[in-house]
């Protein structure tokens, strides 16, 4: 159904940023500065890339006339039912979170920055 280039074991580590993210979750429910740290943006930014990375590895070993890769097992789970969410749904929702987190972290910046110089 998958090559191992779209698994753990290959170059998909999308499930280090899912965990990741829960933790940043709760670091960010206990003090809210960790949005604004240069760690969250850099994680965010890197999720982008690790899931755009992944996007470009399962579009290669899709069984298309472009297929570059994975020619013994080709991605072809993402063609059935459920698994057609992935492509579909839930990789616009992640990389769209990503973008969403990183505006909210300069927003959150930009504002107390705002603040800081109304003070002085």
């Amino acid at each position: 159904m998958l090559p191992i280039e779209m698994t753990f074991l290959g170059w998909n580590y999308d499930l280090f940023f899912g965990i990741t993210a829960i933790l940043f979750l709760v670091f960010s429910s206990l003090n809210p500065k960790t949005l604004k740290s240069v760690l969250f943006k850099a994680w965010n930014i890197l999720g982008i890339c690790s899931l755009l990375k992944v996007v470009v590895i399962g579009i290669l070993s899709s069984p298309l006339p472009l297929q570059a890769m994975a020619f013994d097992q080709p991605n072809i789970a993402v063609l059935q039912f459920p698994y057609v969410f992935l492509p579909t749904i839930i990789v616009l929702i992640v990389i769209l979170s990503h973008f969403h987190l990183l505006g909210y972290a300069n927003t959150i910046e930009n504002q107390q920055n705002t603040y800081n110089r109304k003070i002085k």
